[in-house]
């Protein structure tokens, strides 16, 4: 990058009102540098970390000839399963149950309708649930037999430290060898890192869910094994470095 000046710098910020695009993209890496001679590189990294959380969805239907009779329904299945929840459930888990959905069905006969019944519907998500407790509460649900139930959203929280977010370290030592191999192909090394921007990337890659169908408590007697896969996290970064003189 070559040597900023004022007149440089006078035309950069002219640029950037008329809201010209070069000059948007450039402005990151000329906040930070002043009149010194810098080389700007880009650094990307994809890293791989144990799904720690999952989410569970569980649907409950009940059909009958009267809303009232499906709403009653429903509500003796799902009243006694969300009682015993709030009383187990701690953070970070969150419990959330939707209200219920009462929806007509209607029957039809050579263009004539008629009522059928009703449906009524509920879904209850628990968020947030580590995965090594996962099984069991898939087979608290499982017990009260709704009629689906999947795991969803595997997620992997940060560790603390150092390591809280690995790819993003890793795409600044990506940007810090590529500004390496650029400067050596001139002849030159860089220096300390004047100012680094973060360019936005894409939150992890969510797992593919898996769905337990639930068939009643004589068929799904075994706490299900859940076995995740690994969370991919992706960061991009563009950072701008001294860029030490040409040796004698």
């Amino acid at each position: 990058m070559h040597r900023i000046n004022y007149r440089h710098r006078f035309w950069l910020a002219v640029a950037a009102f008329l809201g010209l695009g070069s000059a948007v993209h450039a402005q990151p890496a000329t906040q930070c540098v002043d009149d010194v001679t810098t080389l700007t590189a880009q650094g990307e990294a994809r890293t791989e970390r144990p799904a720690t959380h999952v989410d569970i969805h569980a649907r409950f239907v009940e059909r009958a000839q009267t809303s009232a009779a499906a709403s009653n329904a429903l509500e003796a299945r799902f009243g006694p399963l969300l009682d015993r929840l709030r009383a187990r459930t701690e953070k970070p888990m969150r419990l959330v149950a939707a209200n219920a959905s009462i929806t007509p069905q209607w029957r039809y006969d050579d263009g004539d309708r008629t009522l059928a019944g009703f449906v009524a519907t509920r879904m209850l998500r628990l968020t947030d649930v580590p995965v090594d407790e996962a099984g069991a509460w898939m087979q608290t649900l499982t017990d009260a037999e709704p009629d689906s139930l999947s795991l969803e959203n595997y997620t992997a929280r940060p560790e603390g430290g150092a390591d809280a977010h690995p790819a993003l370290a890793a795409a600044i030592r990506n940007a810090r060898t590529r500004a390496e191999t650029m400067a050596d192909a001139l002849g030159q090394s860089i220096g300390e890192a004047l100012c680094i921007h973060e360019v936005s990337a894409p939150s992890p890659r969510p797992m593919r869910s898996a769905t337990l169908a639930a068939t009643g408590p004589d068929d799904a007697t075994r706490e299900p094994s859940i076995e995740p896969d690994t969370v991919t996290d992706h960061a991009r970064v563009t950072v701008v470095f001294f860029l030490e003189p040409p040796s004698a």
